[in-house]
């Protein structure tokens, strides 16, 4: 039976907030969005009406998540309405849920009033969902608020207020850690690449350094998927960062923590990380530790990235394959040297781009002398 979306129950009278709040949350998770949109507003309305915190709140959670359909369906102007109106419900609510649900309506408006060049309005709405999120004094607000104060500093940056940029970011990574949740360890760690990338272009060797160090530590302890791959990509950027530089002396421990964080993420983004981490420790360890050593950071290189799927994981698989061919080659054994030589060929044109593309020729090459 189709469920019901007119804002009444079945017998005929008005729905609680509560009640059509649900109603909205499962219609949507089904893709229903205009169905949504109708039981959201009558969870508005209805919350608005019955005048209880508890009540006011539920409407500022339905304000919300409206917003998001209107976002989702580009009628941009009712969206951002529907933000604001959540901003206001929530404020009114004064319970910890009610900010809450205003701090991520806030986060939201921000992001579509960014996506319209609207920049100084976008930095006031992540300005208050910052400030309400930290309001709510819970994981749930905190974690809005680093979003919040994420996406500003990128906002900053792109304007050429470098300062302010570097002050949100760092806000941003304090608000991941001190929410101690998963998804606030994950922002957290996201923010603290940023600003580690940032403090990079402006030869900011210490603080960089720091800050990829901040987001390995905030990613790996936050054990979820985009965490951990956030770290991975940060430990293998700081291992290369510390390689160009006088003090290598632990780029190895640093790859090998960005091989097992990008294995263990099971992420496109993780794997490809840990597949150049791992081919990049061989070739740095390739004169110094024994060969098997070498040649199974090879493997696992070629591994990772044939898992990855995508073109910068193949084309790192195709390096790898291609090094170990020729390992196997100086050592007498050009059976082994051919099948690596082979996969090396098939991996870079798998990838197809022009990096991919002349690993498979320089393998081909290769295989001809070989045959």
């Amino acid at each position: 039976m189709a469920e019901v979306t007119h804002g009444h129950g079945s017998a005929g009278a008005p729905d609680s907030a509560e009640a059509a709040y649900e109603r909205g949350n499962r219609l949507a998770k089904a893709g229903r969005r205009r169905e949504a949109e109708v039981a959201y507003r009558a969870a508005v309305a209805a919350g608005r009406d019955a005048g209880t915190e508890e009540s006011v709140a539920l409407a500022a959670a339905a304000a919300s998540s409206l917003g998001v359909i209107l976002h989702r369906t580009d009628r941009l102007g009712p969206a951002a309405a529907a933000c604001r109106e959540a901003i206001a419900l929530g404020r009114q609510s004064r319970e910890a849920g009610g900010l809450v649900w205003a701090s991520r309506a806030a986060h939201n408006l921000g992001v579509l009033l960014a996506e319209q060049g609207r920049d100084q309005q976008a930095e006031a709405g992540w300005d208050e969902a910052v400030a309400l999120g930290r309001a709510s004094r819970g994981a749930a607000g905190l974690v809005w608020a680093a979003r919040a104060a994420h996406n500003r500093a990128g906002l900053l940056q792109a304007a050429g207020q470098g300062e302010a940029a570097t002050r949100s970011w760092e806000e941003a990574v304090a608000l991941g850690a001190e929410c101690d949740d998963a998804r606030g360890r994950e922002v957290g760690a996201r923010a603290a690449l940023g600003l580690a990338t940032f403090m990079r272009e402006r030869s900011s060797v210490a603080e960089a350094v720091s800050a990829y160090r901040r987001a390995v530590t905030l990613g790996g302890d936050s054990g979820a998927g985009r965490g951990l791959e956030t770290a991975a990509t940060a430990a293998y950027a700081l291992g290369a960062y510390l390689a160009e530089g006088e003090d290598t002396g632990d780029v190895a421990d640093i790859w090998r923590r960005a091989v097992k964080l990008g294995r263990d993420s099971a992420t496109t983004s993780g794997l490809v990380a840990a597949a150049a981490a791992a081919y990049n420790l061989g070739v740095l360890l390739e004169s110094s530790a024994p060969e098997t050593e070498v040649e199974a950071l090879w493997r696992d290189a070629a591994a990772l990235g044939r898992e990855s799927r995508v073109a910068d994981g193949l084309a790192m698989a195709a390096q790898a394959a291609l090094k170990l061919g020729q390992q196997s080659e100086s050592g007498g054994s050009a059976q082994a040297a051919r099948a690596r030589y082979e996969e090396a060929v098939a991996a870079g044109r798998g990838a197809g781009t022009p990096v991919g593309l002349e690993i498979a020729e320089r393998a081909q090459q290769d295989l001809d002398r070989l045959t």
